[in-house]
């Protein structure tokens, strides 16, 4: 702690703020006075308001008043280079390159100083959401002026965002940085309800109170009813992967396109082009068989699905997305579950024309085993019709 550790006989410690009403900074405030009365210090707080004149004129005076020691969350490094007093740097102080300058590096070498990883701190909580799931992400900083520590400081975390999406396979995009927010500028309450609030594209500001708490409140209804088709899924199938998280998917989403009720038993149709896991989940959510006639399967070997509701005449053509490579088993089920539908599926008019309800054809039997074969499995080998396995076909 420099010379504030070495003073044992009471005296002053001056702390620099920007502002003391932040939540933060009001935290670090606490932890000081906490430790200073343990050492007999008192405590003399000033605010900077984030203002480099001000900052030095407020240093000048606690110089003057020759203090134990000085304490600061700096604003204006440069205030700092010729100051022959114990200083202690705290939390704003730039931690990575490139970001570290000359004076930067000349205060390194003169006085102790406490910091943030701002770096590593955001990378951690960009990664946690991505192994939750979640990959369209944003971020929304302050400043990114690189003449203040402030703006530093955030380049510095949007450098740790930009790392995890690239050590994750997700493309950066500039429109996913909202920067420039300032909550002193603005007013809490026109930051958070005002007109001027920052908005993502397509989803609107997504910070509000009221409207956090109501997207809050859909997802957990909508994940509450995810687990439980989950398991009855899971109930049917056998066991719990990724393929039975596309079908429950694929059918939920086909449920709200379709508009289909919860009692619509006939009319409803799905084509799948893959036989896996999914088959197992859609059957469960929507009562599509194969025994019925509507669980077609139409062997391509892609993870496609077309769906029909031949009451109101809706259809689509779902085809998977490969955005959940490289995630573990839970997360790949998560992003399935949870991430906008865009980046699970994309969407196109069905290729085929919607089934008939139940279909069934003629039968008759194969003039060489003699078992009864549908007609239309039916092929023609010396003049007569047999089936597929008197025809050497499969």
């Amino acid at each position: 702690m420099g010379g504030c550790a070495q003073n044992d006989n009471g005296g002053a410690l001056g702390v620099l703020v920007p502002d003391n009403t932040n939540p933060y900074n009001a935290l670090v405030l606490k932890g000081v006075e906490a430790k200073a009365q343990e050492t007999g210090h008192i405590v003399i707080i000033a605010n900077t308001n984030s203002d480099a004149e001000r900052e030095k004129e407020i240093l000048n005076s606690f110089v003057s008043m020759k203090l134990a020691g000085i304490l600061s969350i700096p604003t204006w490094l440069e205030n700092y280079c010729e100051r022959n007093v114990p200083f202690i740097l705290m939390s704003r102080f730039p931690y990575h390159e490139p970001y570290i300058s000359r004076i930067e590096h000349k205060i390194r070498s003169r006085f102790s100083y406490i910091v943030n990883d701002d770096f590593l701190g955001e990378y951690m909580a960009a990664a946690h959401l991505i192994r939750q799931g979640y990959r369209d992400l944003y971020l929304v900083l302050g400043s990114t002026d690189k003449s203040n520590a402030e703006g530093i400081m955030n380049l510095t975390r949007m450098d740790g965002f930009k790392k995890a999406l690239s050590d994750h396979s997700i493309p950066y995009s500039e429109s996913h940085i909202l920067s420039g927010i300032n909550e002193e500028k603005t007013g809490k309450a026109g930051f958070f309800s005002g007109k001027k609030r920052p908005s993502i594209p397509g989803r609107g500001f997504p910070f509000s109170g009221p409207r956090v708490i109501l997207v809050l409140s859909q997802d957990k209804e909508r994940n509450k009813m995810d687990h439980e088709l989950m398991s009855r899924a899971i109930a049917f199938h056998g066991h719990r992967c990724p393929g039975l998280a596309i079908g429950v998917r694929a059918a939920l989403e086909a449920k709200r396109i379709l508009e289909i009720g919860e009692a619509e038993p006939k009319g409803i149709y799905c084509v799948a082009e893959q036989m896996a896991c999914f088959i197992d989940a859609i059957q469960v959510i929507l009562g599509c068989t194969a025994g019925k006639g509507s669980l077609i399967y139409r062997p391509t070997g892609k993870c496609v699905f077309s769906f029909f509701n031949t009451n109101n005449g809706k259809a689509v053509r779902m085809a998977k997305l490969d955005n959940d490579a490289g995630l573990d088993k839970e997360e790949a089920i998560r992003f399935i579950l949870n991430q906008p539908l865009e980046q699970v599926f994309s969407l196109s008019s069905p290729t085929i024309p919607a089934p008939a309800y139940a279909p069934r054809g003629a039968a008759m039997a194969c003039a060489l085993c003699g078992e009864r074969t549908a007609e239309s499995m039916l092929r023609v080998k010396d003049g007569k019709p047999v089936c597929l396995e008197c025809a050497g076909l499969i």
